[in-house]
């Protein structure tokens, strides 16, 4: 399951301290090698583990090395971003899309990780996995039951929050 992630704020604008934000918190958790490249628009981020550490820290024990993220500094107006969101619930209407990781597959220790350090900044923001059958929608209070469970499914990102 190689799917994207999606983090949606209420205007969906993005700005370059959320660019900070995101990269200082993996820089924190032992990410030592982050590369946010400008492209106007939107920044392209490149966040890599250690490549020849011996001893890399617990929370880093995942199969991914590394994870790519664009965050949007403009919500986009195009025809696939409306149809996306059409369908929202109620609760999620004027949110908008501005950040996802790609390529999740492998990753969710790692993203659990983040996005629980993530909603302490941001707690209005929500995480939608756009691409799981169900679209299922994370706040911050799901992301912290879940991440407070004394055990947790690798696959915590595809199933309904309710259901955790």
């Amino acid at each position: 399951m190689g799917w994207s992630v999606d983090i949606l704020r209420k205007n969906g604008e993005g700005n370059i301290q959320d660019v900070k934000n995101i990269i200082n918190i993996f820089m924190s958790r032992g990410y030592t090698n982050c590369v946010a490249y400008d492209k106007g628009r939107y920044h392209n981020l490149s966040i890599n583990k250690p490549m020849f550490d011996d001893e890399l820290p617990w929370f880093l024990e995942d199969d991914a090395d590394s994870i790519l993220a664009n965050v949007d500094l403009k919500p986009s107006d195009d025809w696939w971003s409306n149809e996306r969101i059409r369908d929202f619930p109620e609760r999620f209407k004027g949110y908008r899309d501005y950040f996802d990781f790609e390529k999740i597959s492998g990753r969710s220790f790692m993203l659990l990780n983040f996005f629980h350090e993530y909603f302490k900044l941001v707690p209005e923001d929500v995480l939608w996995n756009c691409y799981s059958k169900d679209k299922h929608f994370y706040t911050k209070a799901d992301i912290d039951k879940i991440y407070n469970k004394k055990e947790w499914k690798v696959e915590w990102i595809y199933v309904d929050p309710d259901e955790q």
